[in-house]
């Protein structure tokens, strides 16, 4: 499956636009990006998301619960390495009433052609439990997400903990934002959950999102694949005519 590489960025982003400074390891093939944002007036969507000045993709962009609740989810191959700056513009014209965080995990070793499999989200009010989500996946993809809830009631955090997922960031605080960020431990043939424990208080506001990104082999296995066909043994011998 993908492989992580570098350090999970944790980016806070509450302005309406803004940039930040982050930085991508010299093997990543692809990144990762998950964002919560919150504006009491609406608005909650992603206007635009880029690096080095380059687009991301996003499949996942909606506003819940009145479009006061926004959910996102991006991704951008070939990305520009080193010291990067990340820009944001929400579609809304006021900074965030309690936050907007973006959470970047950087991948390699990710079929580049076709880098997602799927994506998705969904944000749930009233101590209730967003997903768990369901995403088409085959064993060999890497499946991460985020989760949020809003810390209105001392003790509440999103607990991605669930058995069968790994914590990557455990309780990353902004505003009156707890996030975790989390990795399925062994992705399944046909599909995968990815959920949240209920352990709050009261959860009041909270979300999750997750991806589903694809495998390609590393340098040395697709030469070992091409070893077992007759190009691969012309190409391997130096005998191709």
């Amino acid at each position: 499956m993908p492989t992580k590489t570098g350090t999970i960025a944790q980016v806070e982003a509450a302005a309406e636009s803004g940039t930040d400074s982050i930085t991508v390891p010299a093997d990543c093939e692809l990144i990762e990006a998950h964002s919560f944002q919150y504006n009491g007036g609406g608005g909650n969507t992603l206007s635009t998301l880029t690096l080095d000045g380059d687009p991301f993709t996003i499949p996942v962009n909606t506003a819940e619960s009145g479009g006061i609740q926004g959910q996102v989810v991006a991704h951008l191959s070939n990305p520009s390495t080193s010291t990067q700056t990340l820009a944001w513009d929400w579609v809304d014209s006021d900074s965030m009433d309690e936050g907007g965080e973006i959470g970047l995990i950087f991948w390699k070793e990710v079929d580049l052609a076709g880098p997602v499999r799927d994506s998705d989200s969904d944000g749930a009010t009233s101590d209730n439990l967003p997903g768990p989500l369901s995403l088409t996946t085959i064993a060999t993809d890497a499946v991460a997400g985020m989760g949020m809830c809003s810390d209105s009631n001392p003790g509440d955090n999103p607990d991605l903990g669930i058995s069968g997922q790994t914590v990557l960031v455990n309780n990353w605080g902004y505003t009156i934002h707890v996030i975790d960020i989390a990795e399925v431990d062994s992705p399944g043939a046909s599909s995968t959950s990815f959920g949240m424990l209920d352990n709050a208080n009261n959860l009041e506001y909270s979300a999750i999102s997750a991806i589903a990104i694809i495998h390609v082999p590393a340098a040395g296995a697709i030469m070992n694949q091409m070893q077992g066909s007759n190009l691969g043994s012309d190409l391997y011998n130096g005998t191709l005519q």
